[in-house]
Formats: C-alpha cells, structure tokens, sequence
C-alpha cells in the first residue's frame, strides 16, 4: 500500500520537483561560475606591472592617504581598519584572499561570494505552502480522504517525496558549490578547506528547512485562496522587521545590544569560514523548531475537515490564537519598540537621545489605532463578518 502511496505521491509532483531541482541547481551553478570568474579577473588584474604602479601612484595623493598607507581590510565592528598598508606584494595578497581571519571583516563574508537567498527562499516558501495549501484548493484531498490511505501516511508521504528531494537537492549543489572553491582556488587565497566552509551551508540548508516547515504549516491552516496567500508572503516580507522589532524590544528592556552574529546567520547567509558562531546550537534550534512543526502538523492533518475549504481558516479552533499571533506580529512590526522605548526612557529618566524624550502618550495613541485596524481587519479575514457587529454582539454577551 504504500509503495502505491508513494508512486502515487510521485506522479503528482514530478514536474514540479524536477522544476524546483533545476532552478536550485542552476542558480547554485551560475553564482560559483560568477564567483570563481570574478577572483580569476581580479587575480590576473592585478598580476600586472599597471595595476602595481596605479597602485603606488595612488598612494601619492595625501588627501585620500594622509599616512601613506592604503586600508585594505576594515573591520566593520570594531570601526577601524584592518589591515593598512604601502607595499603592493602585502596588497595584492590581502585582496585576492577569500576567506578571512578576522570574523568581523565585511561581517565575515568574502568579497568573492554571493548567493542569490531570495530566490531560494522564496521557493522554500512556495514548495512548503502549497505542499498542502494546493492539493486541498484542487479536491485532490479530497480524493485521498476518500481512499483507502491513512491520512498520516500520506502526511508522511508528501514530506518525504517533496521535503526529501528538495533537502538533498539542496545538499547535493552545496556540497558542489563548496568543492569547486576548494579545487578552482589555490589555498594559500582560499585560506579555507572543505570542513571550514561546510558549517555555513548546513545552517541555511536548516534555516530553508525552517521556512519551508513554517510555510507548509501555513499551507494546513489555511483554507482560502486570496486571503492564504497574502497571508503566506505577507508574514514572509514582515519577517525581517518581525525579528528586529524583537531584538530591538530585547535590547531596550536589558540594556543590552542584541546578538550581531545571530541577525547576520538569519539574513545575510553566505558561504563562508566562521570560527566564531555555535553552529551545533544553531543547528539544533532550527531542527527542534522543524521538529515541533512537523508533529504539530501531522495532529492537525488527521483532524482536518474539508467542511471548512474556502473559510480563510480550516480550524475554527484556532482562529482566537491566530488572531493573537496576528496582533502581537503587527504590535512588533509596527509600533511595539516605539512605545517600550518611550516607556522606558520616561521611567528611567535616562535617554539615548540626548534631552529628546519621546512620548508615551503619542506612541500609546499609535499603538492603539494601529491595533484597533488590525483587529479590525482580522475579524474581517477570519471570521468573515462586519467587525463593528461582532463588536456589539460580543459586549451583548
């Protein structure tokens, strides 16, 4: 039986993980050709006696060298260079360096590499979402509801046909990616071996795990196709800010300047040589969140009714929660730091503004408006009636 599952499971989504593994392949193929074709240009740029001699000329000018020295390497944390030198040879070998030692150099990543994250990303959202989101849209539940499959084997199923071709997809151009740096590049300028570098692309590969696990979580809940999907890439395009309004909240109420590395690891994420983040710890993390994500899941998917297919909602239980979490999500993102900030510096007395004192009254008033929009809005999406109604009939209550 479920070898007939999986055949059938196979059938439904062979065109479009053949489309997906091709893009990710691409992509990773054309980034490590640009990038490799980049370092080869540089190096024989400045293999030559023009580039030495541009350089020596253009140590001359006082105004941008005062000291006679070039900055080569600017550490960006500390807010001072690097690395400053006169001599060409020292120049020359800096430069064409692709991994560096010092993790706070251009926050640790080289100027050689690049990755395209937004694309993958966003594909790791759309193959999570609509993993279940579209077979519910086109009855094709409906059709297995009916059969004689489990309906926790074919949970199974979609995540191991889907989520497992994409992981070793991905595992697969990454492993690539990273050897061909290692074979195109002499050591003494890649200043990196295989193991160094392979820390980083397991924890995006996690990260993307993440995203696709909370897009295909997404995809259960979710039951409409217009209010769906704006919600999916309307909690996606939020994200960043999410996660800097929590730091920034954080910050504030410790008096502590929140984690550099760990907003570096979550939005730039490129290949690169770190000896400084706990990659074990990371890895960890986003494996219990997936984890979590996926039991979660498989709950709600044995409790799912095709009753409830075109309500924005396939739970009617969860739409307090969700209403929740979509009103802490927006007091976050838009005026949560703002208030607490203010809250605080008039308790405190202390500002970072100098004799600037923002006022709480005013960020309590846009608090409160923005608030009262959002839950207006989500009486509206979630339990599809007029909002002012619903008001009165609960204070009639």
């Amino acid at each position: 039986m479920k070898k007939e599952l999986n055949q059938l499971m196979m059938q439904r989504y062979k065109y479009f993980l053949l489309g997906i593994s091709l893009l990710i392949v691409g992509i990773t193929f054309l980034e490590t050709k640009s990038n490799l074709s980049l370092w080869q240009e540089t190096r024989t740029e400045l293999s030559s006696k023009k580039a030495e001699s541009s350089f020596y000329k253009e140590l001359k000018s006082k105004d941008a060298y005062p000291n006679g020295k070039m900055v080569v390497l600017y550490d960006e944390r500390e807010g001072k260079p690097e690395l400053e030198t006169n001599d060409f040879s020292e120049y020359k070998k800096a430069r064409l360096e692709v991994f560096h030692d010092n993790p706070h150099f251009v926050s640790g990543f080289s100027d050689y590499v690049s990755e395209s994250i937004f694309i993958i990303t966003l594909m790791a959202v759309v193959s999570g979402f609509v993993l279940f989101f579209y077979d519910n849209k086109t009855n094709f539940n409906t059709m297995l509801f009916s059969s004689k499959y489990r309906r926790r084997d074919i949970y199974l199923t979609k995540y191991k046909i889907v989520g497992g071709t994409l992981l070793l997809t991905l595992l697969v151009a990454k492993v690539a990616r990273i050897l061909s740096f290692v074979l195109f590049i002499p050591s003494e300028h890649l200043n990196a071996n295989f193991f160094e570098l392979l820390p980083s692309q397991l924890l995006q590969i996690s990260l993307l795990g993440v995203v696709f696990m909370i897009s295909s979580f997404a995809g259960i809940l979710l039951g409409e196709w217009v209010t769906g999907v704006i919600t999916i890439f309307g909690f996606w395009y939020m994200f960043h800010s999410f996660a800097v309004g929590i730091f920034s909240i954080y910050s504030t109420l410790t008096d502590r300047v929140f984690s550099y590395p760990f907003l570096e690891l979550t939005f730039f994420f490129n290949l690169s040589k770190r000896n400084t983040l706990p990659v074990f710890i990371y890895l960890g993390l986003f494996i219990v969140v997936s984890a979590i994500l996926f039991i979660w899941g498989m709950k709600l998917y044995d409790q799912l009714s095709l009753e409830n297919n075109g309500k924005y909602l396939m739970f009617d239980f969860l739409r307090k929660p969700i209403q929740l979490v979509f009103l802490v999500y927006l007091f976050v993102v838009a005026t949560g730091p703002g208030l607490i900030d203010a809250i605080k510096i008039n308790v405190t007395g202390v500002s970072p503004y100098g004799d600037y004192h923002p006022s709480v009254l005013q960020n309590l008033i846009t608090t409160t408006i923005a608030l009262s929009i959002g839950y207006l809005i989500s009486v509206i999406a979630i339990y599809r009636k007029n909002p002012f109604t619903f008001i009165k009939k609960k204070e009639a209550l």
